[in-house]
């Protein structure tokens, strides 16, 4: 599909033409707004997820999505607020607690963002993002050891994750393992070439900016 080759452009244009046939499909509008999103086209993903509400109000996808696309655009409580309905309508739907924790994170409550990231993780353990997002949150409250022991969870869970590996790396360098931290933000680029992190960490811009 476009969306696994990250053809994000093509999904748009082949969910346009969905959407024409089935306006009333919530879930194609929940799809092409990601797409806008991932593209940074905050505010067309915004309008998707508010479309998608309108069909389907008590839809988690479209309320994860227009929390996102909030934050995205700066509108930090509400986008707290759109992922709160989330995690109402599912409460064992560990994205919705990532969401809302990136959301607090944004607004400077990292202590409600780290509950968020762990009740994500205990929801779902194979969740590497959930671990990593909690390793940021760590990180950022100064607990540099628990912050390290999640980055490792989150590496381990998915190996090819740029962003947890230059996380990991970062904070080894922090707490003062400079060879191990400066091997995982090298391998991080090895991974993604253009993981804005990982050049953050080493002092560069990665290739796309240059």
């Amino acid at each position: 599909s476009s969306r696994c080759l990250g053809r994000y452009d093509q999904l748009v244009g082949d969910l346009d033409r969905l959407l024409r046939l089935k306006p009333n499909d919530a879930e194609a509008w929940v799809n092409r707004g990601s797409g806008r999103r991932i593209a940074s086209d905050f505010s067309g993903a915004l309008r998707d997820a508010r479309q998608a509400l309108r069909r389907a109000p008590r839809s988690a996808d479209a309320r994860i999505l227009e929390s996102e696309a909030l934050r995205n655009l700066g509108h930090v409580q509400e986008a707290e607020g759109a992922a709160s309905r989330a995690v109402e309508a599912r409460p064992a739907y560990g994205w919705g607690y990532v969401v809302r924790g990136k959301a607090r994170r944004q607004g400077g409550d990292l202590e409600g963002a780290l509950a968020d990231f762990r009740r994500a993780a205990r929801l779902n353990s194979r969740d590497a993002k959930a671990r990593g997002w909690e390793a940021d949150a760590l990180r950022k409250l100064g607990h540099l050891e628990a912050a390290a022991a999640a980055a490792d969870k989150a590496i381990t869970l998915e190996p090819s994750c740029a962003w947890a590996v230059a996380l990991g790396g970062e904070i080894d360098r922090e707490l003062g393992r400079v060879k191990e931290g400066f091997e995982k933000t090298r391998r991080a680029v090895d991974l993604d070439g253009n993981c804005s992190c990982a050049y953050d960490f080493l002092g560069a811009d990665p290739p796309s900016v240059r």
